[in-house]
C-alpha cells in the first residue's frame, strides 16, 4: 500500500506503511506565506543609541504641545542612522528567519510599526492623532514586513476598547484588546485556517480582521501555498514509492528533503512517529 495523506486546516496529516500493519505517521505544518507565532528576542543593541533617545524626546514635545501648527504637521519618524536602521532590521530578519512577520513571504523587508507612529485609524474609519508615537522606536511595536503587508495595513490599527492614555507602554494588548493578530502575542495558527488550495480563513473575528487588513488572500500569496502544499504531496508520495519498494535510503533522503532549510515552508512544528494498523 502507498502513502495515504490528508489535508487537515493547514497540516498534511500522511501514513507512509512499510508493512501491512505497521509504517509512519507524519504530520507536516505547512507554513509557506502564514503568520506564526514568534518569540520575540531581546531587544536590538542599536534601540539603546543615544540618538533614538532624542528622536523620542522631540516627538515627546511635538505631541505633547497641542497647538494649531503642531496639528497641521506630522512628525518625521526617520531613523536617526542607516547604520542603526540596519541593525535593528538584522535582529528582526534574525527572529523572523528572514520572512514577513505578517505574511511570511522572504525578501524585501524593512521595519514595520505595528502600532502606527501617529493617526492610528480605527474599525470605522475614524482617527487618533497622536496615537502611537510613544512606541515608534518601542523594540515591541517593531516587526519585519514586506511592502505589500506595510501598506496594506498603513495607519489601521482597530481595537475592541478604548485606547491606552499616551505613554503607556505595558499590557497594551490586554488593555486594548486590538483586532489584529499580534505575532509575538497570539497564536496565528490556531486561529487562521488554511485551504488545500491556498486560501486562508477563520472562524474567529480578530482573524478575519487580521487577514482582511493585511491583504492575506492576496492572489501571489495563495498560489504560493497552493504549490508548497502540491510540492510536499509529491515529495511524500516519493517517500511512500520509496518505503513501499523497500528502497531505505531513498525514503530517507525524500524526508530529508522535506525537512531540510531548503524546503518552501517551515517544518520545526511537524512531527514524525511510528504507526501501527491494527
Amino acid at each position: 500500500m502507498l502513502a495515504t495523506a490528508v489535508w487537515d486546516q493547514g497540516s498534511l496529516h500522511v501514513h507512509l506503511p512499510w508493512s501491512s500493519k505497521a509504517g509512519f505517521r507524519i504530520i507536516l505544518k505547512v507554513e509557506s506565506t502564514a503568520m506564526i507565532r514568534v518569540n520575540r528576542p531581546p531587544p536590538a543593541m542599536a534601540l539603546s543609541d543615544r540618538r533614538i533617545a532624542e528622536m523620542e524626546k522631540q516627538a515627546s514635545q511635538f505631541f505633547l504641545t497641542d497647538t494649531r501648527s503642531t496639528r497641521q504637521r506630522t512628525f518625521d519618524f526617520d531613523w536617526p542612522d542607516e547604520r542603526i536602521e540596519a541593525r535593528i532590521l538584522e535582529a528582526l530578519d534574525l527572529a523572523w528567519a528572514g520572512r514577513c512577520a505578517f505574511c511570511g513571504t522572504g525578501g524585501g523587508l524593512d521595519i514595520h510599526r505595528f502600532r502606527p507612529e501617529q493617526d492610528a485609524v480605527a474599525e470605522d474609519g475614524g482617527t487618533s492623532r497622536r496615537h502611537y508615537w510613544w512606541l515608534a522606536y518601542e523594540w515591541n511595536n517593531l516587526y519585519p514586513a514586506c511592502t505589500h503587508c506595510r501598506e496594506a495595513q498603513g495607519a489601521k490599527f482597530p481595537t475592541e476598547e478604548d485606547r491606552v492614555r499616551a505613554g503607556t507602554t505595558e499590557r497594551l494588548n490586554e488593555r486594548e484588546r486590538p483586532l489584529l493578530l499580534d505575532p509575538c502575542d497570539d497564536d496565528p495558527e490556531a486561529l487562521l485556517i488554511y485551504s488545500e488550495e491556498g486560501e486562508v480563513a477563520s472562524e474567529d473575528h480578530r482573524a478575519l480582521v487580521t487577514v482582511e487588513t493585511f491583504d492575506l488572500n492576496r492572489p501571489e500569496l495563495v498560489l504560493e501555498r497552493k504549490q508548497t502544499i502540491q510540492w510536499v504531496r509529491m515529495g511524500l508520495s516519493q517517500a511512500g514509492k520509496a518505503l513501499h519498494g523497500r528502497s531505505y535510503r531513498a525514503f530517507a533522503d525524500a524526508i530529508q528533503t522535506l525537512y531540510s532549510e531548503a524546503a518552501p515552508f517551515a517544518a520545526r512544528s511537524s512531527s514524525i512517529a511510528p504507526a501501527t494498523r491494527s
